[in-house]
């Protein structure tokens, strides 16, 4: 059923300016009638940039926003920025004209910056709130990610330990977690504005916008692809040994007696090394890595689906279908 809005301003606007004779008359013209998708009000996002922020990753946002806005009949978003210039001048906006207010950029000063001051109001009256890289450990800092899961840069994983020992960290792109979304940094800031696409506007909105900037988007987002060696963040032998061990037998999948029999430490002693360093257990970074390898086949090769099954550790192509849709979102046969 179509359901339309009818817009009576224009009207009312000239019964005023006319005498009351001439209003009567006037009251009997058709009104115009205004589809609904026209009438839809543009969200409001806040821009927060602090100190150290990435021209990159706000232009990444921004750039994604205004593509949107570009694939609609009407604007769908209202993008404003907002700098600090480390001064005790306020240039930050009115939360209440904003839907998601998104932090670029950190501060040592904590709780008691006023920008942390914003987005804890924000997020208080129903808002949605969002950091990118730095501006994630500003939020860690100030206590409002706590108990919650986020995603952190590789390189901040350790700051982000030394802050807070309550929140879950993620090596995912971006995050979600309520009305709090994590973006790791660099490009996942185009993956972070198209996470606030797809629950905007749905996710075939977000594709389409994606497509403009020839990337795919999937939800959950993807892992950062960074080695091995960077992701661990540090020299730990058992585990370099245990990740080297499973990128070895992606065919053959091994059991975690067998890969902390590799590493040279107990089941236990592994399920707590990866979860120290990774914020996972053995056996799912494992899946990961496999489930990986699969779409990096499906995307560059030739082989057939249940040859690239059988490569990656699944027992058979109706399990790896499952596994794979249920980790990117669409089906194997889709990335070809």
């Amino acid at each position: 059923m179509d359901l339309n809005y009818v817009d009576n301003s224009d009207l009312y606007e000239k019964l005023l300016s006319l005498d009351f004779d001439r209003r009567l008359a006037l009251e009997d013209e058709p009104v115009r009638e205004v589809p609904v998708a026209s009438r839809i009000e543009a969200k409001g996002i806040g821009l927060l940039l602090l100190p150290g922020y990435s021209p990159f990753e706000v232009r990444a946002v921004a750039e994604c926003l205004e593509a949107a806005n570009a694939q609609a009949p009407k604007p769908r978003y209202r993008v404003r920025h907002h700098a600090w210039d480390g001064t005790e001048r306020n240039d930050l906006p009115d939360p209440d004209g904003c839907d998601c207010l998104i932090l670029f950029g950190g501060t040592e000063r904590g709780a008691g910056h006023p920008a942390i001051s914003l987005l804890r109001r924000h997020y208080r009256h129903g808002g949605r709130i969002a950091a990118v890289s730095s501006g994630v450990l500003a939020l860690v800092r100030a206590g409002l990610l706590d108990g919650r899961r986020c995603a952190v840069h590789w390189r901040q994983m350790d700051a982000a330990r030394e802050l807070s020992d309550t929140i879950a960290l993620s090596m995912r792109m971006v995050e979600v977690d309520g009305r709090c979304l994590t973006a790791a940094g660099g490009v996942a800031a185009l993956d972070l504005a198209l996470t606030l696409i797809a629950q905007d506007f749905g996710t075939g909105a977000a594709q389409s916008v994606a497509e403009v900037f020839c990337r795919q988007f999937a939800e959950p987002a993807g892992h950062q692809p960074v080695s091995i060696r960077n992701r661990i963040g540090t020299l730990n032998r058992h585990l370099i040994a245990a990740t080297k061990v499973m990128a070895e037998n992606m065919e053959t999948k091994l059991s975690r007696h067998d890969i902390a029999d590799a590493a040279g430490v107990s089941v236990r002693q592994l399920e707590r090394l990866f979860q120290k360093y990774l914020g996972t257990s053995p056996l799912q970074f494992y899946k990961d890595m496999r489930l990986r390898k699969a779409r990096q086949l499906l995307r560059e090769s030739g082989l057939s689906i249940t040859e690239i099954a059988i490569r990656t550790g699944h027992i058979s192509p109706s399990h790896f279908a499952h596994s794979y849709r249920k980790h990117y979102g669409v089906k194997p046969s889709r990335e070809r």
